[in-house]
């Protein structure tokens, strides 16, 4: 009891900060949460008390002031009612697993962070009106994205850092995601620039990025933004970047990597990562990844239906090594993460969860493809791709970044609709 009162007590500096903050953003709710939008590269280097962040506080704050706006102007909720009514159903399954997890306040704890990035995904809905404030919040998340990519690639060179992070326990494969989405940008702005200079800043801004997200070693997130660009250049008719474009592109990052290495910005151990891609052998089955799938498959066999319960794939690794014949196996050990998207819901939700979260993906899908002649659909058509196919080998479904990526790709059928209404 007395430590349910102190941990109450660390919020009561954030309630007032949040209420100031509120109060200044009673008028203009969507500044703060451009500045949510800005810092999401770098939540790791936001964090307060109780382990709490900077967007997370905004978070509070701009809700609030939305919420007081919405009563006192008496506005209409216009979201995109079908993917979010399969996001709360996901939701409200993952809840209902707590019943049958082994660990049931991990299931719990991991069912409020949900819920938190579910309402960080309205509330994006909500924000992203019209064209003018998807443009708006497109730019201030590339201007931002390039900013922490350079102070990541200046920290990595300097300190002779063998990947670039911002932060000393920031996952350096979370950061290169979180900058593809910036990346992935590039294009749509370029459609929207008309003077010269302007382009050239951001042609030299999707440089600097593409720099960083070399540097963090990442080979899902590298990947995934090949297959994410490949495959929205296919469905497009190759209207996202003409087909001579597309070979300078792949000529400019060969010979811009064999540059690097030639000065040495990239090392020995960086090339190893770069030419042994294609290899399972060399890359030991993705970091041991093959290894764990396996074992999570021996998970997924045994609890087909309903799963083991939200969180408790970590919890219930060990119990299935041994039938899955790999204890001593590479990467195989007590505690491991999924390291997939689909795994990790197909293991701790089964089928049912599985089956909410692909309806999910289809339905927002399905939306952008209505408009895959429009710029703004064919960026929502690569965020998707790319959150779906870097997914595959890591579990960043509760990463905000991801439902930066889900919400943008959302809201912007909501745009062209209206616009067309």
């Amino acid at each position: 009891m007395i430590g349910l009162v102190l941990k109450l007590v660390t919020y009561v500096p954030y309630g007032l900060a949040a209420l100031a903050i509120g109060l200044v953003l009673l008028k203009w709710p969507f500044a703060g949460f451009l500045v949510m939008v800005a810092l999401i590269p770098a939540e790791e280097l936001t964090t307060l008390l109780a382990g709490r962040t900077i967007i997370w506080l905004f978070g509070i704050a701009v809700l609030g002031a939305w919420v007081l706006w919405f009563l006192l102007a008496e506005k209409k909720i216009r979201i995109a009612g079908y993917p979010t009514l399969m996001v709360l159903l996901w939701l409200m399954w993952g809840l209902i697993s707590v019943f049958w997890a082994q660990e049931q306040a991990e299931a719990l704890g991991r069912v409020m962070t949900l819920a938190q990035l579910i309402v960080f995904f309205c509330l994006l809905q909500v924000m992203v009106t019209d064209d003018r404030r998807l443009r708006i919040l497109i730019t201030a998340y590339f201007v931002a994205s390039v900013f922490f990519a350079l102070l990541a690639t200046g920290t990595a060179i300097s300190a002779d850092l063998r990947r670039a992070i911002l932060a000393e326990k920031q996952n350096p494969n979370v950061l290169a995601r979180a900058l593809g989405i910036g990346l992935l940008m590039v294009p749509y702005l370029l459609r929207q620039l008309k003077l010269a200079r302007w382009r050239i800043v951001t042609v030299s801004g999707a440089c600097v990025l593409a720099l960083a997200i070399l540097l963090t070693g990442s080979r899902g997130a590298w990947v995934g933004l090949v297959s994410a660009f490949s495959f929205t250049w296919l469905l497009s008719g190759g209207k996202l970047v003409k087909t001579h474009s597309m070979i300078v592109i792949a000529i400019a990052i060969i010979g811009g990597i064999a540059w690097l290495y030639h000065i040495r910005v990239i090392d020995e151990w960086m090339m190893r990562r770069i030419l042994t891609l294609p290899s399972i052998e060399a890359t030991r089955g993705g970091a041991g990844r093959t290894n764990i799938w396996i074992v999570g498959w021996e998970i997924v066999k045994s609890n087909p239906l309903t799963g083991v319960g939200l969180q408790n794939f970590s919890a219930r690794f060990e119990d299935y090594i041994d039938k899955a014949g790999l204890r001593g196996a590479y990467g195989v050990y007590p505690g491991r993460d999924p390291h997939s998207i689909f795994l990790s819901v197909q293991a701790e939700l089964g089928i049912v969860g599985l089956l909410v979260f692909l309806i999910f993906l289809w339905a927002i899908f399905k939306k952008l493809v209505l408009y895959y002649r429009d710029p703004r659909a064919i960026l929502g058509i690569l965020l998707l791709s790319f959150m779906v196919l870097s997914g595959i080998p890591a579990t960043v479904q509760y990463k905000k970044f991801f439902w930066l990526a889900l919400g943008l790709a959302t809201a912007i059928p909501l745009v062209i609709r209206r616009e067309k209404a």
